[in-house]
C-alpha cells in the first residue's frame, strides 16, 4: 500500500477557512429567513418577535435581528401566537371596551389597584366632592347611584378606567355624607388616544358638521346627563396635537371666537368632541359617512 501525505500551503488554508465561513453564514441566514417568529397582537396592531419569557404581567421579547430584551404589558396585548401555533391570552388583563362619550359610561371600569393601569395612558385627574357630583345621599342604599355618577363623569371625558388614588370620607352620625366633604381623588386612563392623522382621514375635506347628539352634564346637580336642544353646526378651523392630545378649534353657530374642543372619541362612523363650560360638560357627537360628510339628525 502506498500512503501519501497531503500538504496544504498557507494560502490554501486561508481559502478553506474563508469557504467554511461563507458556508456557515449562508446556513445562518437561510435558517433565519425560514424561521417563524412569534406574533404579538396588540390593541393597536401587531408585531413579530422572539418570545423570551411569559409572565403574569406580560411578555419579554426580542425583535428580529436585535439582542435587546424588551417588555410589553398585558394590558396592551390582545393575544400572542407562538411559532408552534399555540395562542396565549392573558385572562387576568383588564378587558377594556371603547368609551367614546357619556353614552358609554357603563363601560368605564373602576379600580384601586395600580397594576391594573400599567401600560395605559393617563388623561387627567379627578377630585370628586359629595355635593359636587350629587352624592349627598346615604352610603349603603345609594352605592350604585354614586358609582354611576362617577362613571358618567369619567365617560364625559373619554376615560375608560378610573384608578382611585385616595379617599377621605367624612360621615355624619346618621351615616350620611357631608355635602362639602372631599371623599375621593382618582386618575383617569385610556388604552389609546385618538390620533390626529386618523381624525383628518375620517373627515376628509369636510369642515362643517351638525351634531347628531349633544349630551350635557352638570355634575354639580343630581341630574343625569341629558340631550341638549342646542345643536348648532360647527365649522372646524384648526386641528392641533398637544402632548399627544388632539384639540379641535371650531366655531359654533354662525360666528364668534373658535372654541377649543378635545377629541375624545373616534371610529369609522363617528367622532366625539368634549368641552367644559364653567359648570357644565358637553359631548358633541357627530356621525360621518365613508366620504367624511356629516349626517344630520332628523
Amino acid at each position: 500500500h502506498t500512503f501519501g501525505i497531503i500538504f496544504f500551503s498557507p494560502t490554501s488554508l486561508i481559502n478553506m477557512k474563508a469557504l467554511f465561513l461563507h458556508i456557515m453564514l449562508w446556513m445562518y441566514f437561510t435558517l433565519t429567513a425560514f424561521a417563524q417568529n412569534d406574533v404579538v397582537y396588540t390593541t393597536t396592531g401587531r408585531f413579530e418577535c422572539s418570545t423570551d419569557e411569559l409572565t403574569t404581567q406580560g411578555v419579554y421579547y426580542r425583535l428580529p435581528g436585535e439582542t435587546m430584551r424588551q417588555f410589553y404589558h398585558k394590558n396592551n396585548i390582545d393575544s400572542i401566537v407562538l411559532s408552534n401555533g399555540r395562542q396565549v391570552v392573558f385572562e387576568n388583563r383588564m378587558a377594556l371596551r371603547p368609551v367614546h362619550s357619556v353614552l358609554d359610561f357603563e363601560r368605564v371600569q373602576v379600580t384601586s389597584t395600580p397594576s391594573d393601569v400599567v401600560g395605559l395612558t393617563k388623561i387627567g385627574q379627578l377630585e370628586a366632592f359629595a355635593g359636587a357630583v350629587g352624592l349627598q345621599t346615604t352610603v349603603g342604599s345609594n352605592a350604585s347611584r354614586r358609582l354611576t355618577r362617577l362613571k358618567q363623569l369619567v365617560a364625559m371625558q373619554g376615560g375608560q378606567v378610573l384608578l382611585i388614588t385616595g379617599q377621605d370620607v367624612v360621615f355624619g352620625d346618621d351615616n350620611v355624607y357631608y355635602s362639602a366633604s372631599r371623599f375621593m381623588t382618582a386618575d383617569m386612563y385610556v388604552r389609546k388616544l385618538p390620533a390626529k392623522a386618523e381624525f383628518e382621514a375620517l373627515i376628509g375635506t369636510t369642515r362643517v358638521f351638525y351634531p347628531y347628539r349633544k349630551m350635557r352634564f352638570n355634575p354639580h346637580t343630581i341630574n343625569d346627563p341629558y340631550d341638549s336642544n342646542f345643536k348648532d353646526k360647527i365649522r372646524v378651523d384648526t386641528i392641533v396635537e398637544e402632548n399627544n392630545f388632539v384639540y379641535v378649534y371650531a366655531t359654533e353657530g354662525f360666528g364668534g371666537v373658535p372654541t377649543k374642543f378635545l377629541l375624545i372619541g373616534l371610529d369609522d362612523e363617528k367622532f366625539v368632541l368634549y368641552n367644559r363650560k364653567w359648570r357644565t360638560l358637553d359631548n358633541l357627537i357627530f356621525r360621518v359617512n365613508k366620504t367624511g360628510t356629516a349626517i344630520q339628525s332628523n
